[in-house]
C-alpha cells in the first residue's frame, strides 16, 4: 500500500501523524486476520499483561481471558465498523498513548487500568447504525 506522507498544505507534523494512524490501522487489521477474528482475546490479554492488570485488579491472568472472551462475544461481528476489531484498534492506540512518558507521569496503576477496560469496552453491543 502507498500511503502519501504529505497533502498539500498539511503541516508536516499532522501528515506524519495521519501517515502512522494509517499504517497502525493497516497492522490491526493485518492481526485481526491471522488471530481468526478474535483480536481482543489475543492483542487485548497480551496489551493487559503488559501493563499488568491482573496484578492492579488482584485477579488470576485466567479471570481476564474469560473477560475478554465474553466481552468479545458481545460486539456484533456483522458490524461493518463497530466490531472486536475495531476495539482492539482503539485498545492498541490507548496503549500506546499510556506509555507516553508524559502521561506516566500523571497516571497511576488503576488510571491505566480504567482507560484500557474503557478502550475495550467502548462499543459493546453498538447496533451499527446511528441512533
Amino acid at each position: 500500500m502507498n500511503v502519501s506522507v504529505e497533502n498539500e498544505g498539511e503541516p508536516l507534523l499532522l501528515a506524519r501523524v495521519r501517515y502512522f494512524i494509517t499504517l497502525l490501522v493497516i497492522q490491526v487489521v493485518y492481526c485481526c486476520r491471522l488471530f481468526l477474528r478474535r483480536p481482543l482475546c489475543t492483542l487485548g490479554m497480551n496489551i493487559l499483561l503488559n501493563f499488568q492488570l491482573h496484578k492492579t485488579l488482584n485477579v488470576d491472568e485466567r479471570v481476564i481471558q474469560n473477560w475478554l472472551v465474553e466481552v468479545e462475544r458481545h460486539y456484533y461481528a456483522r458490524n461493518p465498523y463497530h466490531n472486536s476489531t475495531h476495539a482492539a484498534d482503539v485498545l492498541q492506540a490507548i496503549a500506546y498513548f499510556l506509555k507516553k512518558d508524559k502521561v506516566r507521569k500523571v497516571l497511576d496503576d488503576l488510571d491505566n487500568a480504567t482507560c484500557l477496560i474503557a478502550a475495550i469496552t467502548h462499543d459493546i453491543g453498538h447496533p451499527g447504525r446511528s441512533r
